[in-house]
């Protein structure tokens, strides 16, 4: 038989990523704006491409919360047909 797999170890840390990255994306852009309006712009290139990458990551957060999803119904399926 084959091994169950542990979603919910995998489901809490995406779960709590997709939840933080948009903070930490926001909060990249409104410091960048600030460090912008007040002359730096070398930081606020820096944290533009900090935001950059952390909205990358929250995509592919998301994208492996979907593909978890849809692993964990279709794994399940079986067990609703019997």
């Amino acid at each position: 038989m084959i091994n169950q797999f542990d979603h919910k170890k995998l489901l809490l840390p995406l779960l709590a990523a997709g939840l933080l990255l948009p903070v930490a994306v926001t909060v990249a852009v409104g410091l960048a704006g600030l460090l912008g309006a007040l002359g730096d712009a070398a930081g606020a290139t820096v944290l533009r491409y900090v935001a950059v990458a952390l909205g990358a990551a929250w995509t592919l957060v998301l994208v492996s919360l979907v593909l978890l999803q849809a692993f964990v119904t279709l794994s399940s399926g079986d067990d609703a047909e019997k």
